[in-house]
């Protein structure tokens, strides 16, 4: 082998693993369309919810439970809407949807039946 064309390949660089690092860490903590949908699909319900249009938050919460995105937060602000307005069907039922896609079948059941009770 020639000796110019090894010092040569010995001399190429190995790539900085810390620049490979940073361009992840920053592409990670860069939310992706889906998140950023999803977190504003969110809030909009949230907002509908606290203007006491609870139709068209039970229409964005729905939206949320069918495609099981962020139950937890859902099923949280529910409850406290049910708290506050027991007498609202709806409300209760998307609740019930949400604890059954979050496999919590006793919790929608009873959830089920306080809108029936509600209707």
């Amino acid at each position: 082998a020639d000796p110019a064309v090894l010092a040569a390949a010995d001399e190429v660089e190995e790539p900085d693993d810390s620049v490979t690092a940073d361009v992840e860490t920053a592409v990670e903590a860069e939310p992706d369309s889906e998140t950023k949908k999803k977190e504003d699909l969110l809030e909009r319900s949230r907002q509908a919810l606290a203007s006491g249009d609870t139709q068209s938050a039970t229409e964005m919460y729905g939206d949320l439970v069918k495609r099981k995105e962020s139950l937890d937060s859902v099923i949280e602000d529910l409850r406290i809407a049910v708290d506050r307005t027991p007498d609202n069907a709806d409300l209760w039922q998307v609740l019930g949807d949400a604890y059954m896609r979050d496999d919590q079948t006793d919790e929608a059941i009873d959830a089920y039946r306080k809108g029936m009770e509600a209707a």
